[in-house]
């Protein structure tokens, strides 16, 4: 099945108490030693389109990187590609670069909106250290909007790329519309076997738009074998959103920034955040443990907060921990007052939590990473100051020792410092792929041996 990978873009929208306790290690600011920078790849992505650039390291020297870009525009109707490309570190060059599929035909009638904008894109690297990218796409959307209201996967077999369903948003209390919206926010990882994991927020059931503030959480796996299946079990991960009868029921908001990661034992773990109905909110874990998912909180937070980035990662001990980036908003809508970056970790089955830097508002776009001592390194996005409200926009890192968190600043020319990804090689140095927004240009740090 040929992947139809070019969309209509319509608006593509680019601490708290834990149950284990608190700690807050020292956090000095130092000045940058020198990361060597390399401009990976200009994007053509202006107007409305946000890029969601995700990149993953095989291990061997190659940088995968998936993108969005701008495609072709029919009247109103402009479209956007899914993009992949590889970069060779050895090299310093992109040895790879395609496009997963080419324009889809111009539609009969210029006012034709059959396609739509996509609100996120990720990516994974099977064993082989092949690419499994997760967009939204599919369908329409009943009603309302005329969003794409899937879960799409692209999977490159035999040097072909093709499309397949990750998950629907199925809706059994409607019987006229059955089809809700799946996505808004996704993660993807891939076993060892092959089998897609994937978990999404599912949005919306049908036409019911006013649920869009309760939405769940879904997870579903599509075995290697089966891709091309329709018949998708999609599982709900955290407290369901139940009625029973009219007026009654369960209204629990989940699954925004949802990240997957696979375990030791190969199970899916998933880190998101949410909010009860009795009101309790934060960053939460759910994992599936004899077929059943078993959900606890990392930490809870105020309700002038909001979590709005997440990265997890596995430590060497099989134990987990996550960066979060945790804002307040103001008194005057949302304007964001604060915000920091925190560190959480287990500990004798307990989360212990850090802040790692609150000296501006920063935090977002955050990625977490655990060197070959498995001390944790986090790349994330230094937003603006707090006393002048100055922007800063810039990309920082922190990294773990012995005396605490120590954070610098690797680069601050422009707008710079989103949509990170962080990995360290076999010489256990840290490199970032980020986006910088000024020039529209995914580049790549390396850090230089201290």
């Amino acid at each position: 099945m040929a992947l139809a990978a070019a969309i209509f873009l319509l608006n593509c929208g680019g601490g708290g108490d834990s149950n284990g306790g608190n700690s807050t290690p020292s956090n000095n600011s130092q000045s940058s030693p020198a990361w060597e920078k390399t401009v990976v790849k200009a994007v053509n992505a202006g107007g409305l389109l946000t890029p969601y650039v995700k990149a993953t390291f095989d291990g061997n020297g190659k940088v995968h990187i998936a993108y969005l870009s701008n495609g072709p525009r029919y009247a109103n109707d402009l479209r956007y590609h899914v993009n992949h490309l590889v970069w060779d570190t050895a090299n310093v060059v992109i040895n790879l670069e395609e496009t997963l599929a080419p324009d889809p035909p111009q539609p009969a009638d210029p006012s034709d909106q059959g396609l739509d904008n996509c609100t996120f894109l990720t990516m994974a690297l099977d064993s082989t250290g092949q690419p499994v990218i997760v967009y939204q796409g599919g369908t329409l959307n009943a009603c309302g909007k005329p969003w794409q209201s899937d879960v799409m996967f692209g999977a490159k077999e035999n040097s072909q790329w093709s499309e397949y369903i990750g998950g629907k948003g199925y809706v059994v209390r409607n019987p006229v519309f059955t089809d809700g919206l799946a996505g808004i926010h996704a993660s993807t990882a891939v076993d060892g076997d092959g089998a897609v994991h994937i978990c999404y927020q599912f949005y919306y059931e049908g036409c019911d738009r006013t649920v869009r503030i309760f939405p769940d959480l879904f997870y579903v796996k599509r075995a290697a074998n089966d891709f091309a299946s329709t018949q998708i079990i999609e599982e709900t991960v955290d407290e369901a959103n139940t009625y029973p009868t009219f007026g009654t029921g369960i209204q629990n908001s989940m699954g925004y920034h949802c990240k997957i990661l696979l375990g030791q034992d190969g199970q899916p773990v998933i880190f998101f955040y949410g909010q009860m109905a009795d009101g309790t909110k934060g960053l939460r874990m759910a994992r599936k443990i004899n077929d059943q998912w078993q959900c606890e909180w990392v930490a809870t937070i105020n309700q002038n907060q909001r979590i709005s980035s997440i990265s997890p990662a596995l430590k060497q001990d099989s134990t987990f921990a996550v960066a979060y980036y945790l804002e307040k908003e103001g008194i005057y809508g949302n304007q964001i007052e604060e915000g920091a970056l925190h560190f959480a970790y287990q500990d004798n089955g307990q989360w212990l939590t850090e802040l790692v830097d609150d000296g501006s508002i920063c935090g977002n776009h955050c990625s977490l990473s655990l060197d070959s001592s498995g001390a944790p390194a986090i790349a994330y996005y230094d937003e603006r100051a707090y006393t002048t409200y100055r922007n800063l926009q810039d990309l920082k890192f922190a990294r773990k020792t012995a005396s605490g968190w120590q954070t610098e600043t690797v680069a601050s020319q422009g707008n710079i410092g989103l949509y990170n990804s962080i990995w360290f090689d076999g010489s256990n140095k840290a490199h970032i792929v980020s986006y910088d927004q000024s020039l529209a240009e995914i580049v790549l740090f390396a850090e230089e041996t201290r």
